[in-house]
This record gives C-alpha cells, structure tokens and sequence, in this order.
C-alpha cells in the first residue's frame, strides 16, 4: 500500500475560480468523502489544487506590445488521486497540442506551472520517475545502462546488491541474453524494455510515461503492458500518455482525458478520485 503523507511540493498558487468540466472516479456525498479521507488506505498519493500552465505570452500584431497572459492550456481545480496496487495504471488522452506532455513533465517536477499547487504525498524524496518518449540510452551495453542507475540511485547499496539488482533487471525485463550487447543497437520493443528496467531498478513510487507506444508493433507494447501490470502489483503509481488504441489503452483502468483546457475523468475501479 502506498505509505502516507509526509513530503510534498508545490508551486506558486494560481486562480482556483476555473471550474473543471467531468466528474470524478468515485461520486460521494461530503459525509462518505469524509469517512474515505479517514481511511488510511485511500489517502491520496497526488493531491491537485487550482494547478494550471498557460503558454508563455506572445507578441500581439501591429506594435500592440505582448499579451499580459499567455493561453490557458490547461487547468485542474482539484483532484485527489488514491491508487492501489488492484487499480492498475492512468491512461492520459487528449488530442496533440492538448498539453499531455506538459501536464506530465509538471506532474514530475520537470517544469514548473504557472499556477496552483500539486503535492505528492510520499515519504520517498524523489518520489516521480518520467519517461521521456524517446528515452535516453547510455553508450555502453545493456547491462552497463542498468549498472549506471543502480550506482547512481540514492541508496545504491554494495557492489553486490547492485550486481543482483542488475541481474534482476535483466531477467525481468526479458534482456539476459543482450546483457552485452550495445544498448543503441537494440529494437524498439527492446529499448523501451530497458528503459522501464533502468526506471523500475530503484523502486520508484510513481513513474509516469510519455507516449511509451509510440513507435512500437503490436508485440512490443502488449510486452509493456505485461511489465506495467507487474509494476502496478507491486506498489507503483503509473501514468501514461497515449493517442492510440493499444494493450496500453484497452489495459489501463483509469482514464483522464484532457479537453477544453480541462482535466475529464472516466469511472474506474480501485481508483479513488475526487475532483472539484
């Protein structure tokens, strides 16, 4: 179960007055939200207030200066997010331009929002692991990206831990057999593998994902998905973006759709939610 809270960040607040189209997960009257709040084991992991990210302003034709707000890309007024190990992972739609790579790098403490306040509430420091889509690989071999994150995780243990935790990475991700081999000469299927390897090496609490498909065949992603659901099972917080219809869509059971500049949510299962 996810620990309670006892670290967060935020960001500057922003105006809280935009109200947020689509309801949430879970429909409760004020007295059975109170009663959920009491319970430890749907504390929210993620907690939203007023957050928004406007683009940056532009210039204005015919010498009018620049706009003294940029445009509203997005806003969420307020969410409560409770994963569970049962709930499996958040597919994030939304059509291209929509800000599903901004809200995720935000989420992550990548960029910053122009307004509102997120907390993650975790005792973890570094709670959030990002996937960028075209993750970055190191110019060595598979193993030696997979010995990199575990010497360089904040509790790295000893060259033997490490070695076992490398070994574990291998086998799990479905690479023993191109330990040796460099990892820029990989397939795509393999490298995105790796990648979640070199991410889920350290345990993180949440990981969120930025378009992991893309790119890939059919067997590739439903291989994701397999290692996702697995991930999920064993505590961690996922979020992904995705514009296809694919193992990762059809195998999510949440799903948050960005639209009109606002944040929409679809009834799941296992996830509680509470938007305002």
């Amino acid at each position: 179960m996810f620990p309670p809270s006892s670290s967060s960040s935020s960001v500057p607040p922003g105006d809280p007055s935009c109200p947020v189209a689509g309801n949430g997960f879970v429909q409760a009257s004020p007295s059975a939200a109170q009663a959920l709040a009491a319970d430890a084991s749907v504390a929210p992991l993620l907690r939203v207030r007023g957050l928004e990210y406007r683009l940056p302003p532009a210039a204005q034709a015919s010498g009018e200066g620049v706009e003294a707000q940029g445009r509203l890309l997005w806003h969420v007024a307020a969410l409560d997010w409770a994963p569970t190990p049962a709930s499996g992972w958040v597919h994030l739609k939304g059509d291209n331009g929509s800000g599903k790579t901004t809200l995720l790098r935000v989420l992550a403490g990548m960029q910053p929002a122009t307004g509102g306040k997120l907390e993650w509430q975790t005792r973890d420091a570094h709670p959030v692991r990002y996937l960028h889509q075209q993750p970055y690989l190191f110019d060595t071999s598979v193993a030696g990206n997979l010995v990199l994150a575990a010497r360089w995780q904040p509790d790295s243990g000893s060259a033997g831990q490490q070695r076992d935790q490398v070994e574990e990475m291998l086998r799990w991700s479905g690479l023993s057999d191109q330990a040796r081999q460099p990892a820029r000469s990989l397939s795509g299927g393999e490298r995105a593998r790796l990648a979640l390897a070199r991410a889920w090496l350290s345990r993180p609490p949440v990981l969120l994902l930025d378009e992991p498909a893309a790119n890939l065949d059919q067997a590739a992603v439903e291989q994701l998905a397999l290692r996702l659901e697995q991930m999920c099972q064993q505590g961690c917080a996922v979020i992904l973006s995705s514009h296809q219809d694919n193992a990762l869509s059809q195998g999510s059971s949440a799903r948050w759709t960005l639209s009109a500049a606002s944040l929409h949510t679809e009834p799941t299962a296992g996830s509680v939610v509470f938007m305002g």
